[in-house]
């Protein structure tokens, strides 16, 4: 959904945002997709897609991998255990992406048109249209125009976070049973291969020695 919202949508408007002119004098001042996605709103919201595709994508496809060809403690089962635990991490550079898709917007429209950033003018007003780091003008509510504020913005980063505490409470409930599933499955398997090995599982040391019955005749 993040990237249909945002850099699909740059990419399939040709109308606000064309392909860039490989020729920079005829794309000075004319809004281009290339611009379009490298500003700071686009490329805040790409990143959070990028991750959110590549990890839980990578992560259900070895989950299947492993329900289908292993779940038995071996190699995939564990690359599938390890997937899952370092989600946890995954889940906070989710919510630091998510603080990055707010502060990268900027907060008015003198701000946008005026901005200066390292010495050198960002604002719309005074630099070409390559030149500008801010593709949503809050002050601009006309629709339909390449520059206009993000009316869907509020809705989108409540669906964002809405979707990190989801993915932390369903982490949450299936963490245990499914590491108690691999220790287990470790386990089965490490103890099948010792008995095929060596037939049977010890005795144990702590179990009393059983003496031989004395011969009939004899003094002990």
């Amino acid at each position: 959904m993040i990237y249909d919202w945002y850099p699909k949508m740059v990419k399939d408007n040709n109308t606000l945002y064309p392909d860039r002119n490989p020729n920079p004098a005829t794309y000075t001042n004319i809004a281009n997709d290339e611009w379009a996605l490298g500003t700071k709103e686009i490329r805040a919201w790409s990143n959070a897609a990028n991750l959110n595709m590549g990890w839980y994508g990578l992560s259900v496809v070895s989950w299947g991998l492993n329900l289908m060809l292993d779940n038995e403690g071996g190699r995939l089962h564990y690359f599938a255990q390890k997937l899952l635990q370092i989600t946890w991490f995954t889940l906070a550079a989710q919510v630091a992406f998510a603080v990055n898709i707010n502060v990268a917007y900027v907060r008015t429209g003198v701000w946008f048109q005026n901005a200066v950033k390292n010495s050198v003018s960002v604002g719309s007003s005074s630099v070409n249209i390559d030149e500008r780091i801010w593709l949503f003008n809050p002050a601009n509510v006309v629709t339909g125009t390449f520059d206009a504020l993000d009316a869907d913005r509020m809705n989108h980063e409540q669906q964002n976070w809405i979707s990190i505490f989801l993915i932390a409470g369903a982490m949450s409930a299936v963490f245990g049973p499914l590491s108690d599933k691999y220790n287990v499955a470790v386990f089965e398997k490490e103890m099948a291969q010792w008995e095929e090995a060596y037939g049977s599982e010890p005795a144990s040391a702590d179990a009393p020695a059983v003496e031989a019955p004395a011969e009939e005749g004899s003094q002990w």
